[in-house]
């Protein structure tokens, strides 16, 4: 048993994060002589540098110094988890900042909709939508049999696996004549991005659950 901080716009500046630090220092204190662990969960860090990491109001070697577990939410772009890319990188940042028993990082369970610069979170059965709504059944010559076909001059290209980014994707034009990408997350996405940190020796891990439950069954 035990408690997880979740506190969202600490400050960014040096005072405020000492603050912090000590809060949960103290927090972490009382917890564990009550027998009880603490985790903490920090914001999305932002790449600076090819090395460099800003963690905005969190110091997260004070933070772990003192909870048990840090929290550490998982990039949503599905481009982040290709070799060498920005996942990578926050491993490696994350390693050497956070021992690797207290890293747990949080792992999106949301299929994802690239339209130009914009991502859109999208659940299992929304992000195949597109696909399901191009079924057409025609009659054929010989009787009551069914044909099913999903040709559609929209479709840019049919469900494909990237190597990559470990995930299932396709893309289409929509009414507005702009193309998007949907990349599909699905057992397999969530075991690619399992095996990214267990490369790094990073065993914890949790997912962000689909508020209407749409998640592929199989994870």
């Amino acid at each position: 048993p035990g408690v997880i901080i979740d506190y969202r716009g600490v400050d960014a500046v040096p005072s405020a994060r000492a603050d912090y630090a000590l809060l949960i220092e103290r927090l972490a204190e009382r917890l564990h002589a009550a027998g009880k662990s603490l985790a903490v969960r920090v914001e999305a860090p932002r790449q600076i540098s090819a090395e460099n990491w800003d963690t905005l109001g969190y110091d997260w070697p004070a933070l772990a110094a003192s909870a048990d577990t840090l929290i550490v939410p998982a990039p949503v772009d599905p481009r982040a988890y290709q070799a060498n890319g920005e996942m990578a990188a926050l491993l490696d940042w994350s390693t050497s900042q956070v021992e690797r028993r207290k890293l747990q990082f949080e792992l999106p369970s949301q299929s994802v909709e690239r339209a130009g610069n914009y991502l859109l979170m999208k659940g299992y059965q929304e992000s195949l939508q597109p696909l399901l709504s191009e079924v057409k059944a025609e009659s054929t010559e010989n009787g009551p049999e069914v044909a099913l076909t999903l040709d559609n001059p929209r479709f840019l290209n049919h469900v494909t696996w990237d190597e990559n980014t470990g995930m299932y994707f396709y893309s289409y034009v929509d009414d507005q004549g702009f193309e998007r990408t949907v990349y599909i997350e699905n057992a397999a996405s969530v075991a690619h991005k399992l095996n990214m940190l267990d490369g790094y020796n990073v065993r914890d891990a949790g997912l962000i659950v689909h508020p209407a439950n749409d998640t592929d069954p199989n994870i």
